[in-house]
Formats: structure tokens, sequence, C-alpha cells
């Protein structure tokens, strides 16, 4: 950033500036606190000289190569199939982005539904869809005269399928919403027009000619998810393998460990966890470029349009598979709501024989503690990274957005690095100054992963805002405050509004930093709702899902009623 345009911005640049320089710092001072215990030196433990006796165990240990291979395939395949089935949506859909097509306006529908869905929450509720005794059984159990549940695994299957299975569920409405966001950015129509007066069908040309530059726009996010699908462990607590986990749950246990000493055999499995990653990324950029590679020959060959009976076929196949995903994430849902009221429900009854408000009231005095600490949490968080990612553009405003947005990358690190690699380089630092459990550590730790959210939903819409309105408000006098609170805020009153729900619902969600930075004594409904899954008590169980899922969906329901546009009553 240049010191002309900092010094004629005023002490407002330095609100981005920390944010990047606590980011940068946060996520450097977890890596080299990983690395440290990684190569034998962790003072507190008495171990003072390098070694690689740390790494040579994490190699070593029982389980972990199955755990690395397990998580590099479910993490790689959960991310190709959301993103094609999220490419495939929108092509058959609502290929130009508008939503003016009735296809176009549903996609957005059951996309909002299912971004408005807790991780967790589907997580569980497909645990208990998918098992012998699950609820898709016991709809079928009837007709197939089926009256004990039979033997299969579907949930914790080694291969890792399940786990996938959920990341798809909740990846593909994310990456649909990158994906149309991005597509107001290309002008489709006028590109799909001039392939059409060459001669090209649309399914032809919109492969060839859009979906280059869509993903070129879509690309980080992308990279993003993928990180996400290898670093999770809520989702894999749940659904993945656990003879052995995944790896991110297996450096969770040795964290977790009562032998200390397998702290430093935990540091060097995350050092190998950000191997992993980055050679995922690897093989990730190796599939980019035989994708362009077969693209391009394809566009050689000139061929204008394709067989009617293949794209009835491919329209109905991606059909099909966003019928299933949607229907299996809301089943998901609904199947714990059902749960928390069911008194008797036996196998293979397709609905309880009787409902209860007995989960409930057992709950409800546990509740008390989760919740407080859960809104907390939430709305601390939402607060602080809105500030700030205000600050951060209007500072882009003040000095010109190409000099503002340099350095913004800084601001996603946390997305990209390795949850279980870094922040158990944190945690690693924060015992050292002893805040390990209290509230500011679990929110420092929040704030990582809440700010690049509330920053995405915020950027776009405040970029597009028509800098003549607060130019307007500057010539009649308005000083920077005013411009903003009384001409910006209302203007983007809307991605404000999304911006704080986006906030409240990310930090509601996060098990991760909570369980590491609160050390058991900061508790939250997304890390009991983990906890209780252990304990086989489905209607607890669903009592949390179903609390956690009424919040999200009563943030986002607040957030489109305050944001939608005044009406003002017409003159006589």
């Amino acid at each position: 950033m240049k010191t002309s345009s900092l010094l004629r911005a005023g002490p407002a640049a330095l609100v981005p500036l920390a944010v990047q320089a606590a980011v940068l710092g946060s996520v450097g001072l977890g890596l080299l606190f990983l690395l440290l215990p990684a190569v034998g030196y962790l003072p507190a433990l008495g171990r003072r000289s390098i070694d690689l006796a740390p790494l040579q165990a994490a190699l070593l240990y029982p389980g972990l190569r199955a755990a690395a291979a397990t998580t590099l395939w479910s993490g790689l395949l959960s991310t190709m199939v959301a993103l094609l089935l999220a490419i495939g949506l929108i092509a058959v859909l609502d290929p130009l982005g508008r939503g003016d097509r009735q296809g176009g306006r549903w996609l957005r529908r059951a996309m909002l539904t299912l971004i408005a869905a807790p991780h967790i929450a589907v997580a569980v509720g497909l645990a208990f869809l998918l098992a012998p005794s699950g609820w898709l059984l016991r709809i079928v159990a009837p007709i197939l005269s089926i009256d004990r549940p039979p033997d299969y695994l579907l949930v914790n299957d080694r291969a890792g399928l399940a786990l996938a299975l959920v990341l798809v569920i909740k990846e593909t409405p994310f990456i649909l919403a990158v994906c149309l966001s991005a597509l107001h950015r290309l002008d489709a129509q006028s590109h799909l027009r001039i392939c059409r007066s060459l001669g090209y069908g649309d399914a032809v040309a919109w492969p060839k000619i859009i979906l280059p530059q869509l993903y070129r726009l879509i690309r980080l996010p992308v990279l993003a998810v993928l990180a996400y699908g290898l670093s999770v462990v809520d989702l894999s607590i749940v659904l993945g393998p656990s003879l052995p986990p995944t790896l991110p749950v297996l450096i969770l246990r040795l964290t977790a460990d009562p032998d200390l000493a397998n702290r430093l055999t935990a540091a060097g499995a995350g050092l190998l966890q950000i191997g992993l990653v980055a050679s995922a990324f690897l093989l990730w950029w190796c599939m980019e470029q035989l994708f362009t590679r077969l693209l391009h020959r394809s566009a050689l060959r000139g061929r204008r349009d394709v067989p009617a009976w293949l794209k009835i076929a491919l329209r109905w196949a991606i059909l099909g598979a966003g019928g299933v995903t949607l229907f299996l994430g809301l089943a998901s849902i609904i199947g714990m709501a059902v749960w928390s009221f069911a008194a008797v429900w036996r196998f293979p009854d397709p609905l309880p024989v009787d409902v209860s408000l007995d989960a409930w009231r057992r709950a409800a005095g546990a509740l008390t503690e989760p919740l407080r600490d859960s809104l907390g949490l939430a709305f601390a968080a939402a607060a602080i990274t809105v500030a700030a990612a205000v600050a951060c553009l209007e500072l882009e405003d003040r000095i010109g957005t190409a000099t503002g947005r340099r350095g913004e990358w800084i601001l996603f690190l946390p997305l990209f690095a390795p949850e279980m690699g870094f922040l158990f380089g944190l945690d690693v630092a924060v015992s050292g100054i002893g805040m390990t459990g209290s509230f500011a550590a679990v929110l420092w730790f929040q704030l990582l992963f809440v700010f690049p959210y509330v920053f995405l939903s915020l950027g776009e819409p405040w970029r597009a805002l028509d800098s003549r309105y607060a130019r307007t408000a500057r010539c009649l006098g308005a000083g920077s405050w005013r411009v903003l609170l009384r001409v910006k805020a209302p203007l983007l009153r809307a991605p404000l509004a999304l911006g704080i729900a986006v906030g409240l619902s990310v930090s509601l969600s996060l098990y991760l930093p909570t369980v590491l930075a609160g050390a058991g004594r900061i508790s939250t409904i997304a890390t009991e709702t983990v906890t209780l899954y252990g304990g086989g008590d489905r209607r607890v169980l669903g009592v949390y899902t179903v609390l956690q899922t009424v919040l999200t969906a009563l943030i986002f329901t607040t957030a489109v009623l305050a944001g939608r546009p005044r009406r003002f009553r017409s003159a006589p």
C-alpha cells in the first residue's frame, strides 16, 4: 500500500492494517508453535533440544497412513462432486445467473434453505437417516417386509463416503451462491448470443465459453472448500470412520491424550496435515490442467451441438442428483425434529406411536449455559467482524480499490490453512500465556474464521455501490461519518443485515476453535451436540440440533426482513 495513499486516508488506514496484522500474526504464531513441538522443542514438557523424534513418532503412529488416505480421498471427492453438481444445476436451471426463470428462482430458494442449516445439525440428522434403523429404512420397511434392522455400514464407513456425502450436501449450496454471484460479473448473455450466431448450441457454448471464465472467478472459494473438507473435525467425528479416524480427528485425540508427551506426536501429525493439504492443492491443480487441455481439444473439434437424447439424459441426471441432495439435507433436519418429540418410536414404525415434550424438559436445564456462551460469542464476533469489514471497505473507497485490495489475500489465510494445524500451534501459544479456557481466547479463535465470511458477504455489494451518492453528500458538507451512517448504511442495509447474519451463524457453528481454546470450560450448542452424539440419546440430541437450526433460521429470517427496501407512501 503506497505511503501517500495511507497519509491521505488518515487514521482510518490503521484499522485494515491492524486486521491484516492480527490475521497474519495469528496464523504465523500458530504455525510457529506447531513447528517447534514438531521438531521436539517444547519447554513446558522439558524438551529443549531439536530433533525429528515427534515427526518419526507421527509417521509410525498406528493408523496414521490410513487416516491420511481417507482424509485426502473424502476431501477431494466431496469438493469435486459439489463443484460439478453446482455448475451443472446452474447450467440447467439458471445459465445466465439472473434468476428470471422459474427454475432459477427455485434454485435460489433451495440454496438458501441448505445454507441456513448448520453443518453439525445436518451431519447428525444424516447419521440417523442412513443408520440401519434410520428413518429411510423405516419408511420402506413395511413395503419390503423388514422387521429388524439389517446389518450394513453406511455411517462411519472406512472409505469415508458418508463424510463425503454430508460435505457435498453442505458445500454445494455454498459453491452455488459463489457461482451465481460471479455470473453477475460476466456478460453471459452476450457471449451466448455470439455463439448462437456462429451456429453453436447453448449446450456446447456454455461449457466452452462461460465455464472457463466462471471458474477463474470462483477458484479461490473452491480451494477454500477443499481445505475445509480436508480439515473438518466435527463432521468427521459424526460420520467419518472411527478406526482409524480421519487425520484431523486423530490429531485432536492425540492433543486431548492424558499423556502430555503425545502433544509432540500431535504436533508432528499437524505438520503432516499441512503437507496433506498442500498435496491436495497440487493434485487439484493437476486436475485443472487436465480439464483445461480436454476442454481445449473439445473446442478445436468444432462440434456445434450435442444429440438431443444426451441433453435430456444429462439434464435429468443433474436434476436428480440435485433433488437427492436437497431431500437428504431437509430430511436430516426434519428427522431430528421428529426424534425430539418422540416418546415411543420402535423399529420398523415409520413415525412415532406417541409424542412427548419430555426430551425438551430434560434438556431445558442443561441448555442454559451452552446457549448463553453460544449467543455471547456469536454477537461479539459478529459485531467485531462487521465493524472491521466496514472499516476495510471504507479505506478502499478513500484510497482507491486497486490500492486498498493489496494484501487482501491475508484476510482469507485461515480458510486455506489447515485448521487442526495452525490452531494446534495457536493453542500452545495461548496455553503459554495462561489464556486457555477464557472467553477472550475462544473469541480470538472464532474471529479468525468469522471475519473472512463476513468480508466476503459485504465486499461485492459495498464495492458495487455508486460512488456518486457519497460524492454528492460530501459536496453538501457531510463528513465521513455522516456519509457512512446516513447515506451508505441505509443504501446497504440488506448486505449489512446479511453480513451480521453470516457472522452470527458461522460463530454458532464453529466446533474446533471452541474446543481447543475453550479447554472444556466454554461450551456451546455446537460442542454439546458433538458430545451428545456419543451418548446415543436421539431425543435429547434432536433437541440440540433443532435448537441450532431454529436459531440459524431466525437469524437469516430477521436479516431478510431487516434488509427489505423501505416502502414510501405515495403523495396524495
